[in-house]
């Protein structure tokens, strides 16, 4: 198993750096995606090592996902050099830890399983697919008259908000040729099948005491939007396993068991105060299959890979000049825990990204030309007095890939910062 595990390792390695610089041959691109993924299929059917003829249908099914959505991104990006901004470094990145990941669950789900979750990681492989694509077929308009066709009572505002770009994307990458039809399924489970009251009775089928405001406050419209999404066939079926887990994988003392069984050192206290209900929630619901896994590995990333001197390191290999002082200050443990949950596979890319936006992108400078660009008048002065250093940090965290952006909008009245609306005092 381990033999197999690393030449797996080994061969997307390989492809990683085999596919950097090449995006503009598409021909030689496509030759080397089916060699790289008839050799991983190869792979991974020997690593699940079952006789068994679905099992290796379901493996067929994720390579053929897998190449595919390469394929797509790798066009489209031969399509319009200009309409697409596409770094082949970070996309070899993401196929490497989307893979990662899958080994990481072919060890333990059995052929059952693997049916339910056979595509779901591919989603990570397409995220630059062609926008013009998604634009002309996808509008708000389109989805709202498919929805709308089917007797499903949406309005455009309501289109915006939840059929985000991310949204379309993924139905553009999986639900091809029909996407809108797709669509039609999620409109009517958001509708229909994921009603506080039905969501309350499926629970209670499985004996989950839930109550109606705690399906309420546990289940918002988010949630619901990803289990229809992913789990289009049966929703409520996902919602019963993550009730599941918050009643009963994730108590206080199994996460703990968990934990001590990675010599990980934490106290039950440590437990309660670090894994809250919204940490555990989303856990379960990205990590459905063995959210104690996931548990685990956010609590390597807080006892060991964001310690303050692995922080440093991270920083300085990008030429970034921290103190250890502004590690421990600007890295508190609230923004470690975010990294070390919302960036699983590599929290430390996180921390070098916030790193930057501490030291390059958010300078007075920078700041001020970005609201200028908005036609907003301020001084430079002004923009040092308002914009604190705690301040840009909460918008580099939260808004780690357009901070400027949240600096803008703070400006303009449209974003908060510690719950208040700026608003400029004219003298």
């Amino acid at each position: 198993m381990c033999s197999q595990l690393k030449r797996i390792r080994s061969i997307i390695k390989e492809e990683g750096i085999s596919l950097k610089g090449r995006s503009k041959n598409s021909k030689s691109l496509d030759l080397l995606i089916e060699e790289k993924v008839n050799e991983l299929e190869a792979w991974l059917v020997a690593l699940n090592n079952q006789e068994n003829c679905e099992t290796e249908a379901q493996l067929t099914s994720f390579t053929q996902a897998y190449r595919a959505g390469i394929q797509r991104v790798f066009r489209a990006v031969d399509r319009s050099k200009s309409e697409i901004e596409l770094d082949t470094n970070d996309l070899c990145n993401e196929i490497l830890v989307d893979f990662q990941e899958l080994v990481g669950w072919i060890t333990h789900l059995d052929a059952s399983e693997l049916s339910k979750c056979k595509i779901e990681n591919a989603a990570l492989l397409s995220t630059q697919y062609n926008k013009q694509d998604i634009s002309e077929l996808l509008t708000d308009e389109n989805i709202l008259a498919a929805l709308h066709e089917k007797g499903l009572k949406f309005t455009l505002e309501e289109i915006a908000e939840i059929f985000t770009s991310s949204v379309k994307l993924h139905f553009m990458v999986f639900n091809t040729p029909n996407p809108l039809k797709a669509i039609q399924k999620v409109g009517e489970h958001l509708k229909d099948t994921l009603t506080d009251e039905k969501i309350l009775a499926a629970l209670h089928e499985k004996g989950l005491e839930f109550t109606h405001k705690e399906v309420t406050e546990i289940f918002p419209r988010s949630a619901r939007l990803h289990f229809a999404i992913k789990n289009v066939s049966n929703p409520l079926k996902a919602i019963q396993k993550v009730g599941e887990h918050l009643k009963d994988t994730l108590t206080d003392e199994k996460i703990l068991a968990a934990l001590h069984e990675k010599g990980l050192k934490f106290t039950l206290e440590e437990v309660a105060e670090t894994f809250t209900k919204k940490i555990r929630l989303r856990l379960a619901v990205a990590n459905i299959s063995n959210p104690l896994k996931a548990i685990q590995k956010v609590g390597e990333h807080l006892k060991d890979t964001l310690s303050d001197k692995k922080i440093l390191a991270a920083l300085e290999e990008i030429g970034l000049v921290f103190t250890l002082e502004e590690v421990t200050e600007i890295f508190t443990e609230r923004v470690r825990l975010r990294f070390a949950v919302g960036n699983i596979s590599d929290p430390l890319k996180a921390i070098q990204k916030v790193g930057v936006h501490m030291k390059n992108t958010l300078t007075n400078e920078n700041i001020l030309a970005a609201l200028k660009q908005k036609g907003l008048e301020f001084t430079l002065k002004e923009v040092a007095e308002i914009f604190t250093r705690s301040m840009r940090l909460h918008f580099a965290v939260g808004n780690i890939t357009d901070p400027l952006e949240g600096c803008t909008m703070y400006a303009e009245g449209k974003t908060t910062y510690a719950g208040k609306y700026y608003r400029k005092i004219k003298l």
